[in-house]
C-alpha cells in the first residue's frame, strides 16, 4: 500500500522520538550492563540516576529529539522560512528549558547558545590545541532527521536545510558529513525509495556534507563516507541483528563522535533490512550513545516505513510524556511551504 507523505513525515517524527526515549535510560552503559540491569530493552523505562537523562519520565525525550522538535516549531512560526535567524532562535528557544541546557547540551552547543544570549564565556588560559576535535560530534546528525522532512523529498532543499540548521554549531567536515548523510537518507525515504537507495543516498549526503563542512573549522578524523560504507557492509554481511550489534561495536566506539555512532546507526539499519522496530531496539541496546543512534535509526526508518509501523501505545506515550501531538505536527509540516535562504 502506498504510504502518503504525511504518514512518512509522521513516521519520521514518531521513530526519532521513540528512539530517543527508548535509548535514554541505557546511554553510556555497555551492551552487557544494559542486559544485566534490564534484559533486552523494548519498552519505555524511567532513566536511572547515573545517566544524562536522569529525572526524565518513561517515554520522555532528551536533546536528540527535543532540539529537532523546537527547530520545526520555529520554522512553522516563521511560516516555512529556514534561515540563519530561525536556526539561532531555535537554539535560544530550546535553551529556555534550563534543565535540558545543563544536562544535555554539549560544550560546542552550550558555548554557541551562551554567545547568542550575550554571555561571554571565560577564555581558556594556557595551552590550546591546534584543532578542537571535539566539534566533530554527532550533535548535528542527531537532530536533523525530523527537520529534514521540511525538504519534502527535494534533495537540494533538504541539504540546504541541513547546512543552515547544523553549520552554526557543527561547522566542520566530519560533523556536517554525518548530518547530511542522515538528512539525505530521510529525504530519500520520503520519496518512497527502497532501503538500498536510502543507504546509497546516505553515502551521497555524506560526500556533499563533507564539502559543506570544509568551509568551517578544521578537525582531525576519518572519512565519514568511508566509515559508513564499512558499517553498512558489516550490517549486510552479519548473520542477524544481534551479530551485527557485536561486530559493529567492536569496530566502532558507538560514542558521541560522529564518525563512531553515525556509521553504526546505518549499519544497524542494513542489518535489520529496514525493520524499524528491530533496528531502533538494537540501537537502544548496543551501548554507549544509545539515544542518539536510536534517534537517527528511528528518523530514517520511520520515514521509510511510515507511522503505522509503530504501535499506537508508543505514539500515545510519547505524546503524553512530552506534551506533543506528533500526527498534528506532521500535518502542519506537510502543509507549510518551505523556503530556504
Amino acid at each position: 500500500m502506498e504510504i502518503s507523505l504525511k504518514d512518512r513525515i509522521a513516521g519520521c517524527l514518531i521513530g526519532a522520538a521513540y528512539g530517543d526515549a527508548l535509548g535514554a535510560p541505557t546511554e553510556n552503559r555497555t551492551r552487557e550492563q544494559i542486559f544485566e540491569k534490564w534484559g533486552y530493552v523494548q519498552e519505555f523505562l524511567a532513566p536511572p540516576e547515573d545517566v544524562f537523562a536522569r529525572g526524565n519520565a518513561a517515554g520522555q525525550v532528551t536533546d536528540d529529539f527535543s532540539m529537532a522538535y523546537v527547530t520545526i516549531q520555529e520554522i512553522l512560526k516563521a511560516e516555512g522560512r529556514v534561515n540563519e535567524e530561525v536556526a539561532k532562535q531555535a537554539l535560544l528557544e530550546w535553551a529556555k528549558n534550563e534543565r535540558f541546557l545543563e544536562q544535555f547540551a554539549g560544550p560546542t552547543s552550550k558555548k554557541f547558545i551562551n554567545r547568542l544570549r550575550g554571555i561571554d564565556a571565560t577564555e581558556q588560559k594556557g595551552f590550546e590545541p591546534v584543532n578542537d576535535n571535539r566539534r566533530a560530534s554527532n550533535g548535528g546528525a542527531m537532530k536533523i532527521g525530523p527537520v529534514a522532512c521540511m525538504g519534502k523529498g527535494n534533495t537540494g532543499k533538504t541539504l540546504k536545510i541541513a547546512e543552515i540548521i547544523c553549520f552554526p554549531t557543527h561547522g566542520n567536515p566530519i560533523a556536517m558529513s554525518a548530518a547530511c548523510a542522515v538528512a539525505n537518507a530521510v529525504c530519500s525515504a520520503l520519496k518512497g525509495n527502497d532501503l538500498y537507495q536510502i543507504l546509497q543516498d546516505a553515502l551521497d549526503g555524506a560526500e556533499k556534507g563533507e564539502k559543506i563542512g570544509e568551509r568551517g573549522a578544521v578537525v582531525a578524523g576519518p572519512s565519514m563516507k568511508k566509515r559508513l560504507k564499512i558499517a553498512i557492509a558489516m550490517g549486510i554481511s552479519s548473520e542477524n541483528v544481534s551479530d551485527a550489534m557485536d561486530i559493529l561495536r567492536k569496530y566502532f566506539d558507538c560514542s558521541g563522535m560522529a564518525a563512531d555512532s553515525v556509521p553504526v546507526s546505518f549499519g544497524l539499519m542494513a542489518a535489520a533490512e529496514g525493520d524499524a522496530l528491530q533496528a531502533i531496539e538494537a540501537a537502544a541496546n548496543i551501548g554507549n550513545d544509545t539515544d542518539t543512534m536510536a534517534t537517527i535509526v528511528g528518523a530514517v526508518l520511520g520515514a521509510y516505513r511510515g507511522k503505522d509501523v509503530f504501535p499506537e501505545r508508543v505514539l500515545k506515550r510519547l505524546n503524553e510524556a512530552n506534551g506533543y501531538d506528533l500526527e498534528d505536527l506532521a500535518e502542519q509540516m506537510e502543509n507549510v511551504t518551505v523556503t530556504v535562504r
